[in-house]
């Protein structure tokens, strides 16, 4: 870990944009959830170094152990549906088929890319420096595509994560105080528990079907039923003892 913190550390500001660009952009263009999240990371470690010009460098490392953490969350969770998914004999994915084929999402990613370049020259952010600046603009940006492009609760969390790195990246700038990053910190920590959640229960059957929408009625429910189920054995126990 400490050669691979050591090699980024020798980025040039232009290699580390560089870097986000592509990084971002293949958290968009690419399904599989393996090499989602190591880009991801590597997008966390970038964003932190990039800032580390501007802040001290223990607030930078701040963020880089927050996005290792995130990632670590999401990992976590990824791995236990796709486990769970094999053992049904189902693809081995926590993301879902959503129709969008490689070449439409790379279109997607060309245009995005095309309107991003495009607005952090005519509206740079004031008060900070050009490459904080176009950071900013890349990690907000294919956030957005990648919210647009898909519907899966695993993938569009991707995509808030790194529309909230961006907002980070400018604000711990502007603020550089631990209170500031350990405050959205913890917002990343809850974003990625929420997105753990969603996956799990968009992807893991209850009982032979597939769970219903968490934010649905039929699973308010089904979790009402499933809870006055394991409570009547316990009520019926007593009096089973009594008629004996």
């Amino acid at each position: 870990m400490t050669e691979i913190l050591h090699f980024f550390s020798l980025l040039s500001e232009v290699q580390l944009i560089v870097g986000l660009a592509i990084s971002t952009s293949a958290i968009a263009i690419l399904r599989d959830w393996r090499w989602n999240l190591f880009f991801l990371l590597v997008q966390y470690i970038l964003a932190g170094l990039l800032i580390s010009s501007s802040v001290l460098l223990s607030i930078a490392l701040i963020k880089i152990l927050m996005g290792a953490i995130t990632t670590l969350i999401l990992y976590w969770t990824a791995r236990s549906v796709a486990v769970s998914r094999a053992g049904r004999g189902e693809e081995k994915s926590p993301v879902l088929a959503d129709g969008m084929g490689l070449p439409l999402r790379f279109l997607s990613v060309l245009l995005g890319a095309l309107v991003i370049t495009t607005l952090q020259v005519r509206y740079p952010v004031p008060a900070v420096d050009s490459f904080i600046n176009a950071g900013t603009y890349w990690l907000l940006g294919t956030g957005l595509v990648i919210i647009m492009l898909t519907k899966e609760p695993f993938r569009m969390g991707l995509g808030i994560l790194l529309f909230q790195s961006g907002f980070e990246l400018l604000y711990v700038v502007l603020e550089p105080s631990l209170v500031v990053i350990g405050l959205t910190g913890g917002i990343t920590l809850l974003t990625a528990l929420l997105i753990s959640y969603l996956t799990t229960a968009n992807m893991v059957p209850w009982s032979d079907e597939r769970v219903p929408e968490p934010h649905s009625m039929r699973a308010v429910d089904e979790a009402i039923r499933t809870l006055l189920a394991s409570v009547r054995p316990e009520a019926e126990a007593p009096s089973q003892e009594g008629e004996g």
